[in-house]
């Protein structure tokens, strides 16, 4: 007689232990959700502030670019413009593969140049190396400008940016003297 009275008991009990496996399970789902809406809009962020700052190394090398094809004696550093990819290197896993591939081979490329200016030139200020009498390496490091304008801009296009418009090609010595 207990024993059958007992079973209905028993699955009144159980209900609130099914509602709240229930809800668990919705509130898992749900935060889960949100964290990989939030994981995809923080690399659409990151993706969108560095194509902004390798946008501005672009027109900072066509600037010494210019710099360096009317003798100015100068050009200006690009490291003070690293300052997102800098500060946010452990973010750099929110971009897929090839994204970082490329973002760092030109980061690289921004270290090799201002390598190349600290050897030929003369700093002159965080920001600025000075060239007295080294025509000829002048030649080199506009080449190497328009390599990483170049690159920067593909990475740009692998970040899913435009490149701005492109990017003309250094003129040698000899056309120096023709376009002066």
């Amino acid at each position: 007689m207990y024993g059958f009275a007992a079973r209905p008991i028993l699955v009144w009990h159980l209900i609130p232990l099914f509602a709240m496996a229930l809800m668990v399970t919705v509130n898992v789902g749900t935060n889960r959700g949100f964290a990989i809406f939030q994981a995809r809009r923080d690399a659409r962020r990151y993706r969108a502030a560095l194509a902004a700052e390798l946008a501005s190394l672009v027109d900072l090398a066509r600037e010494n670019m210019r710099l360096l094809r009317t003798e100015a004696g100068y050009v200006l550093s690009c490291r003070p413009v690293t300052a997102v990819y800098r500060g946010t290197m452990g973010r750099l896993t929110f971009l897929a593969e090839e994204e970082i591939e490329a973002v760092i081979a030109s980061y690289a490329l921004i270290e090799r140049l201002e390598g190349l200016a600290a050897a030929r030139g003369k700093p002159a200020g965080p920001s600025v190396f000075r060239f007295e009498g080294a025509k000829g390496e002048l030649g080199l490091l506009r080449r190497e400008y328009h390599k990483a304008a170049v690159e920067i801009g593909k990475t740009l296009v692998v970040l899913g940016r435009r490149a701005a418009e492109p990017i003309p090609a250094p003129l040698s010595a000899p056309a120096l003297a023709v376009a002066a």
